[in-house]
């Protein structure tokens, strides 16, 4: 990676992990999140990751291009990354780099480390080649949409509250869903089509290049598919337990 995107990157990388220390210590002083306020506070990190990437993508994403997933396919690397989309990207790849150590240190998910990896991947050719921001922001505007649910969902159950932690599963289960799978394949597909035989992406940022992005974004993909499938299926259950809760009342009350 260039040595001009190293330094605010790091400086990023700070800020969250700063982030992360302060949000521990007022968990812990508050004797909150039982025996994990380090896992807490690593959610509060990810969701405000989440929805500053998410606001300045949408800001940045050009939203006509995007209503056309060959369109999109086909405007990746048309134009040299701004300042602003570069901005973007050292905020993530600061992320990434701090919850990637927190992962090795606290939770080794091989899932997230996977995940982390591909993100660093893409976002760093990206600021390398001086273009593919378009990619970058797509990635970041549906990827990270449905994250601060997740991080919400994981807040209500550890904190106790099972009926709110129960809405926020089924918001997170449908929003995820309907990005991963009913809307993020439409545009995963075309570029990869675009990136493996299109000759305009090579020629932009080189075979190399388009090739990784066009793998990596796939690998994603599904992924995000196998986890919606875990979603479901423990959506199913917690609908199953929930019936024979309702159905176990009547009896009780004959009793």
């Amino acid at each position: 990676m260039a040595s001009r995107h190293a330094q605010p990157i790091a400086q990023h990388a700070a800020e969250f992990a700063a982030l992360y220390a302060v949000t521990t210590f007022v968990f812990t002083r508050m004797k909150l999140f039982d025996t994990r306020p380090h896992m807490a506070a690593a959610r509060v990190a990810s969701a405000v990751h989440a929805t500053i990437t998410f606001l300045r993508a949408a800001k940045l994403t050009d939203m006509h291009t995007l209503a056309s997933p060959a369109k999109f396919a086909s405007s990746v690397g048309m134009r040299e990354n701004t300042e602003a989309d570069e901005k973007l990207l050292h905020i993530s790849c600061g992320y990434f780099l701090y919850d990637l150590l927190y992962i090795f240190l606290c939770e080794r998910d091989i899932k997230f480390v996977i995940h982390h990896l591909i993100s660093l991947t893409v976002w760093g050719t990206t600021l390398n080649a001086g273009r593919g921001c378009e990619l970058a922001n797509c990635c970041l505007l549906m990827g990270e949409s449905t994250t601060p649910i997740l991080n919400a969902w994981w807040l209500a159950k550890q904190a106790g509250h099972e009926r709110l932690a129960r809405g926020l599963s089924r918001i997170f289960t449908a929003g995820f869903l309907g990005v991963r799978v009913a809307i993020l394949p439409f545009y995963v597909v075309p570029f990869a089509n675009e990136a493996l035989r299109g000759e305009d992406l090579e020629k932009r940022v080189g075979t190399l290049r388009a090739r990784l992005w066009a793998a990596l974004v796939v690998l994603s993909m599904f992924g995000g598919l196998v986890w919606a499938r875990s979603l479901v299926r423990g959506l199913l259950k917690d609908l199953r337990k929930g019936k024979r809760q309702i159905q176990a009342k009547p009896r009780a009350k004959q009793s």
